[in-house]
């Protein structure tokens, strides 16, 4: 699970992600590992109109683990939300308490709640169904984001105007505000990939793994209220 999302030092990708998960998996083929369980990430079906260091160094890890002798589960869930974020959706709900007008996108989310993936995590564990294969991990339901940010105001009693902005308009925007601010918490290539983003196909995962996860609406009151 452990590693770089975010860094201005590009090499940290590397080393940290990929020769990271190199060496784990070195270890655990010498060791005799019954299961080895990688969280990967949907960015890596993004890659070609997204590209970012972060889903290439997932990518790479994936194409070790498939290259090795184990027994491997690798898991691509879409954004995680829940308990403990201290990011993300967190973030996103700090937007909408402060701001009373809120410039949005139409596009298509999956957001999955942790514990569903945390469910995913153990039914492989206890299954041999799940060996040597790769699995989606999105949430309950699927909404625009508008929908999303329709729910992060309601579960806060918050009244919010919310304006969509197509792309053309969006994304300049957001090109200045990341030069302007300093650590500013959205990037381009986030919103590219949410541009792009399709529902993905959960069949086997439900089949192999009995995965039934709730919908954003049902787990946000868990973490917004």
């Amino acid at each position: 699970m452990a590693a770089v999302i975010k860094s201005k030092n590009l090499k940290d990708f590397d080393e940290v992600n990929v020769e990271g998960t190199r060496n784990v998996v070195k270890l655990a083929e010498k060791y005799n590992v019954k299961k080895f369980i990688f969280l990967s990430s949907d960015f890596v079906l993004y890659e070609k109109f997204a590209p970012n260091p972060y889903g290439i160094s997932k990518r790479k890890c994936e194409e070790i683990i498939l290259n090795s002798n184990l027994d491997y589960t690798i898991f691509r869930p879409t954004p995680i939300f829940g308990p403990g974020d201290n990011k993300n959706f967190v973030t996103l709900a700090s937007f909408v308490k402060k701001y009373p007008i809120l410039p949005a996108l139409h596009c298509y989310m999956e957001p999955v709640f942790v514990l569903d993936v945390v469910k995913a995590i153990i039914s492989a564990l206890k299954t041999e169904k799940a060996n040597r294969k790769i699995y989606f991990l999105p949430g309950g339901k699927g909404y625009d984001f508008v929908e999303i940010l329709k729910i992060v105001a309601k579960i806060q009693n918050l009244k919010r105007l919310i304006l969509p902005l197509p792309p053309f308009l969006f994304l300049p925007a957001l090109f200045f505000a990341e030069k302007i601010f300093k650590d500013f918490p959205l990037e381009s290539y986030q919103v590219k990939k949410w541009l792009k983003t399709k529902p993905l196909d959960a069949k086997s995962t439900k089949e192999d793994l009995n995965y039934n996860p709730i919908s954003f609406e049902e787990g946000a009151k868990f973490i917004f209220e």
